[in-house]
Formats: structure tokens, sequence, C-alpha cells
């Protein structure tokens, strides 16, 4: 009976992990955190890196180059009065005016973006380069990168990666980078916010260690 319902008084002595990690991180060797991450190869995975160059055209920049006349917004309402019929009633231009200045200019600038991609796939498809492109086009070359390569992850669990983040290129123009050899180019990419052609500058492989990155890993 006693011993079933002993109670064992133990003291305890709380420490806080987070107040001497950076103690322990400056007391690592290289040679330690070598060891340690040959020993344990998969416990930490450091992706390669990509970087390229896109040309091309994003919706947002040519909206702020666009307009509209005043002709074509009462065209357009001249032309489609039960699109603002009210009852018995039709709304005044006046009323609607903006909302179709917003309507004219979306369709304006998809149909440059499509009249862009073609183009850009046609002047591709016949052999001209992505510096003929451009300049064929007036379009400068944006340089991105280097950015995480997923593809280029060492064998053993990898972390997520957030992609298509705050500064970080769209998902589909990342995907269009790792499908490319260094120097290649790729086909038009058409994404919500644009069309583009890549260029692979450099593909760089993982790293064999990445002390300085990895490091934050291994201390815990």
């Amino acid at each position: 009976y006693h011993e079933a319902h002993e109670r064992v008084r133990v003291a305890l002595i709380a420490m806080d992990p987070a107040r001497h990690r950076e103690t322990v991180r400056q007391a690592l060797t290289e040679d330690e955190l070598r060891a340690d991450y040959e020993a344990h190869p998969d416990a930490v995975r450091v992706p390669g890196s990509v970087t390229f160059e896109s040309i091309g055209e994003t919706r947002e920049a040519l909206r702020e180059r666009a307009t509209v006349t005043e002709e074509a917004i009462a065209e357009y309402y001249a032309s489609r009065p039960e699109e603002f019929a009210r009852g018995e009633t039709t709304a005044p231009l006046d009323d609607v005016r903006e909302a179709i200045r917003e309507r004219l200019l979306d369709q304006d600038v998809s149909r440059a973006l499509i009249g862009l991609a073609i183009e850009l796939e046609d002047g591709r498809a016949a052999g001209q380069s992505f510096e003929e492109l451009a300049t064929a086009h007036h379009l400068v070359p944006q340089r991105v990168g280097p950015v995480a390569d997923e593809s280029l992850w060492a064998p053993g669990p990898a972390p997520a990666i957030v992609r298509g983040g705050p500064g970080q290129p769209e998902s589909a123009l990342l995907d269009a980078a790792r499908a490319l050899t260094p120097g290649a180019m790729s086909p038009v990419v058409e994404t919500d916010s644009g069309v583009y052609v890549l260029r692979v500058i450099q593909r760089a492989p993982v790293p064999t260690l990445a002390a300085e990155r990895a490091s934050a890993g291994w201390i815990t």
C-alpha cells in the first residue's frame, strides 16, 4: 500500500536552453561541426541555387502605361445598354465611367500580354537569341537570384521552402528555371502577373558543408 501511494519529492532546477545556445555556438570549432556533419549527413540539408535572368512584361507595368480615351468609354457605354440597365432606367455614364475604364484597361492589358507572348514564342521558335528577343521588343533583362533550387537538394529529408513569397520569384518562374541548364532559354512562361522568357545564368550544386548556415540546425 505504501509503495503504491508513495510520493516522491523531486527538486527541479529550471534552465532556459536559449540562454546558452550562443555560448555553445561560439565554443564549437570547425572540426567539431565537420565531424558532426559527416556523422549525420541527412540531419542537415542545404539547397543548391539557381540564378537566372528574365525578359517580359508585367500586368501591373502595362496598366500603369495604358490609357483609355473618353471616346472609348462612351462607345463601350453606348454599345452595351443592357449592361447598365437599372430596372426600367439606365445608369448614367458618370456613375459607371470608372468601372468601364477599369474594364477596358484589363482588356487592353490582356490583349497586349497575349500579343507579346505570341511574338516572343515566334521569335524563339525562329532561332532568335535571348539578347535579340530583348532588343526586338525593347525589354530590359532582369537578374533574379541566386535563389534556392529545390531540384538540387541532396538525398535525405529536406525542409519546406516558401515559394512565391515576398521578395521571391513566382513558383512558375522557379519551375521553368530549374528545368534549364546554364545558358538555356525557356519557352514563354505565362503567370498571373505577366509573360516572361528566362535564361539560366548559373546553377550551383549542393554544398558539401555550409557550417555558417547549418550550425544553427546542429545546436539543439
